[in-house]
């Protein structure tokens, strides 16, 4: 669910940004926080965070970097998730055998 609702969230990240909207993007930036701190993703945690606090303190300037930062580590971190997923996966049929 988390893979699916990324881009949904990432989107609304970038819509902040580009209407200059800084508590609509702490607020944003914020729940994308929560949800990657589940799974104890450090680096995506951090940059949500980065972009959290862009937004809380109005200096929109600096959030399109940070929103580079945050699209790297979440491809990242989804490429890793995919892999888990389809390791499961096959260890599932492995074990059906």
């Amino acid at each position: 669910m988390f893979i699916q609702d990324l881009s949904a969230n990432l989107f609304k990240i970038r819509k902040e940004i580009a209407d200059g909207n800084s508590p609509g993007l702490e607020l944003a930036a914020h729940s994308l926080k929560g949800s990657v701190g589940n799974f104890g993703a450090k680096r995506a945690y951090e940059a949500a965070y980065q972009l959290e606090k862009l937004g809380k303190m109005g200096k929109m300037d600096g959030a399109p970097v940070a929103l580079s930062k945050l699209e790297k580590e979440f491809g990242t971190l989804t490429t890793e998730m995919k892999n888990v997923l389809e390791e499961m996966k096959n260890e599932s049929s492995d074990s059906r055998r």
